[in-house]
């Protein structure tokens, strides 16, 4: 009996440090991961949503629709959410509407959506007026859900700018002390669904997203598992096939508002840097432009124009200018790329 009552103390104290290491390490991960410990610790307990300032120069408020939106009090950001002039001087300005919708790939302040207009007017005089109603981290969900407010807009074209992080409905949430967090949709990517204790707390749980991260790695044997999107909830949908019928859906219905407003929609589909690289496309080409091939399949059903820049791109990556600054945003070559390549399509 003396045995069995020391057996279990010791069971308990193992117990407790076993807990006190996963309690550790839970926290050094969300320290790791939100960049401070005081983040770290906010991160426990900041889960609603409210007014935020985590971006450089983009402020963000909640909205109970969107997720969130730009701070429409910051400067040239209008009272829907987005940089540009407000709804009623839309009718003020002048030349071609090209309306583009996306997220941090089309949002930068000096990319091809401001440098649209300067290539149009050098090749033919012609005054082109580009509305970008891009927010960084937008689905294409979220960019259906703001084109949908713009109402009085008339876009001669609509140019949607495909990211490989949009096969999601919400990819982040947004705390009131401004941290940008994945939603719990994203984090099932990794972690197992379910409505129990134990699957609820694996998704709330930071140190669980990263076992689930090193459980991928290890659990594929095969080549594909090895492309570095594999273990990326973020990315990795876009490589899914349960993924697209979704995405589908959303594009058809942000070309049925397109054309109720007398416009044309393009999908403009920007590759990601890891898609460039030799040793990726001899492994497996197909694989590596499976999201392409799923939105040429798209646009092709539903009689919707495509820019699918991968060519262009992967021709242009042999040259000694650096075409990304990080496996998803775009250089000032980048962007000028992309700028010609509108240019050709939509002024050829």
């Amino acid at each position: 009996m003396r045995f069995s009552r020391k057996l279990a103390k010791r069971g308990l104290v193992f117990a407790a440090f076993g807990l006190l290491a996963l309690l550790g390490g839970e926290f050094a991960t969300r320290v790791h991961v939100q960049g401070s410990v005081s983040g770290g610790f906010r991160s426990l307990f900041t889960n609603a949503p409210g007014a935020v300032s985590n971006l450089p120069h983009a402020p963000l408020v909640a909205d109970p629709e969107l997720g969130y939106v730009l701070n429409p009090d910051s400067p040239g950001v209008n009272a829907l959410g987005f940089k540009g002039p407000e709804p009623e001087e839309w009718s003020k300005l002048e030349g071609e509407i090209q309306l583009i919708v996306g997220d941090s790939v089309a949002f930068d302040e000096d990319g091809f959506a401001s440098l649209l207009p300067g290539l149009v007017a050098e090749k033919g005089g012609k005054r082109v007026a580009v509305l970008n109603c891009s927010v960084p981290g937008y689905t294409t969900f979220q960019e259906r859900l703001i084109l949908s407010r713009l109402e009085g807009v008339r876009p001669k074209n609509v140019i949607l700018q495909y990211c490989m992080n949009d096969n999601h409905e919400f990819l982040h949430r947004i705390t009131k002390d401004g941290t940008k967090l994945l939603t719990p949709e994203a984090k099932r990517v990794l972690l197992p669904d379910g409505k129990g204790v134990v699957q609820r707390l694996m998704r709330w749980s930071y140190l669980a997203v990263e076992i689930g991260r090193i459980r991928l790695r290890r659990r594929a044997a095969n080549a594909k598992a090895k492309f570095p999107w594999a273990d990326r909830e973020d990315f990795c949908t876009a490589w899914r096939a349960e993924s697209w019928p979704r995405q589908e859906r959303e594009i058809a219905e942000i070309n049925r508002l397109v054309k109720s407003w007398g416009g044309t929609l393009y999908v403009l589909v920007i590759p990601i840097a890891s898609q460039l690289d030799d040793r990726l496309l001899r492994a497996d080409r197909e694989y590596v432009l499976f999201p392409q091939d799923q939105l040429r399949g798209i646009c092709d059903r539903q009689g919707i124009a495509r820019i699918d820049l991968f060519e262009a791109f992967l021709s242009e990556s042999r040259l000694l200018e650096p075409l990304f600054r990080d496996d998803l945003h775009l250089t000032a070559t980048g962007h000028q790329l992309v700028a010609r390549k509108l240019l050709e399509t939509l002024y050829p």
